[in-house]
This record gives structure tokens, C-alpha cells and sequence, in this order.
């Protein structure tokens, strides 16, 4: 190849990954926070979250709201769409109305779809940034705060944000890691699954 043709390939590929996604935090990073959000649901951490069948990461922590939430989000739905997002990246804010927009679909349809936020770069004591970004993108759909759960099974390993996974009522992660600002092949993954 070409010099030109180098520089116009790696050109296209960076405008494709600042258009979709952003790039996280390290894991080192990650840990130093998954204290405080243990911290900020200990009560509910303490509770035994066993569900019989369920296979996935057990966890109890609470959405961005003080609420207490675990493993029943994921056994009370046929599948769950669970987006990992950043307070500072664009395309995870970006695409938050559509999100929105098919949840509320799917509540009315009382499908068994569920759909999940992640502000994985907040705890207990920054949790405002998150809760003010949700109420100006007129998000309804639960964003839970981190803890050991659901870091291990949904932080730890991303690189960029926003990260979505589909995750079936046992805890099951069908489908996913999915990189980058996708709503159309989330779908299509949800409509794939429930289709089997």
C-alpha cells in the first residue's frame, strides 16, 4: 500500500471508533472505584441473592436513585439489553433517546424485554453527573451502580464505552460484548434470541 492510502485507511478507522464508541477507563482505574459502590448498597449486598437456575454473576447494588436492584432484573425478563456507558462519551449519551424510546415500546408490549444502563465511571459520591445526564436524555429505564457483581461480569474487561451485552433470564450473556453505539444491531440481537 500506499503512504496515502495508509494514512487514508488509519484516517477512516479513528473516525469510526470517535463516531461510535469511547475509549475506558483502565481496569486499574475500575477497581479503585468498585469500593464505593459496594460501599453505597452494603445492605443490600449482605442479602442472600441466590435464584434457583440462575447462572450469571449474582449482585445487589441499587440504581442511580438509591433503589435496591439484583439478579431478579435479569430473572423476571426473557432477555435483558445492558448498556455500559460513560458520563464523558458522546455516542453513549447520543444514543440514549433511542434507547428510551425502545424501552418504553417494549414496557407496553409487556414483552419480557428489559432494558439496563451501566454509568460505569460513577459511584455513591459522583452519582449526580449520571442522574443529571439521564434526566436531560429523558432516560426511564434503570442504570444501576457498580458493584463486584456486575463489574465482573460486565466492566472489567471493556475498552470502550458504550459496551452493550444481551443477557438471558439465567444470567446468560448471548450476545455481546457489542462495541460501540449500535441500537439497530441490539435489536436485531434481542429479535435473533427470542426468535430460537
Amino acid at each position: 500500500m500506499r503512504n496515502t492510502d495508509i494514512r487514508l485507511l488509519t484516517a477512516t478507522m479513528l473516525t469510526a471508533l470517535v463516531l461510535t464508541g469511547c475509549a475506558a477507563s483502565s481496569a486499574s482505574d475500575q477497581t479503585e472505584m468498585i469500593p464505593d459502590a459496594s460501599a453505597a448498597s452494603a445492605e443490600a449486598s449482605s442479602e442472600e441473592t441466590e435464584v434457583q437456575g440462575y447462572v450469571g454473576v449474582d449482585f445487589a447494588t441499587t440504581d442511580v436513585y438509591g433503589e435496591p436492584v439484583g439478579t431478579e432484573i435479569f430473572t423476571e425478563n426473557k432477555v435483558t439489553v445492558v448498556n455500559v456507558w460513560g458520563t464523558y462519551c458522546g455516542p453513549c449519551i447520543g444514543e440514549m433517546p433511542d434507547l428510551q424510546n425502545w424501552y418504553t415500546v417494549e414496557q407496553s408490549k409487556d414483552s419480557g424485554v428489559m432494558i439496563v444502563g451501566i454509568p460505569y465511571d460513577v459511584d455513591a459520591s459522583t452519582v449526580d453527573e449520571a442522574i443529571d445526564i439521564l434526566r436531560d436524555q429523558g432516560v426511564t429505564y434503570p442504570n444501576l451502580l457498580v458493584d463486584d457483581g456486575l463489574y465482573e461480569m460486565f466492566i472489567k474487561d471493556i475498552t470502550v464505552v458504550p459496551t452493550t451485552y444481551i443477557v438471558d433470564s439465567n444470567g446468560n450473556i448471548v450476545a455481546g460484548p457489542i462495541e460501540g453505539a449500535y441500537i439497530d444491531f441490539y435489536h436485531d440481537e434481542v429479535l435473533a434470541y427470542l426468535d430460537e
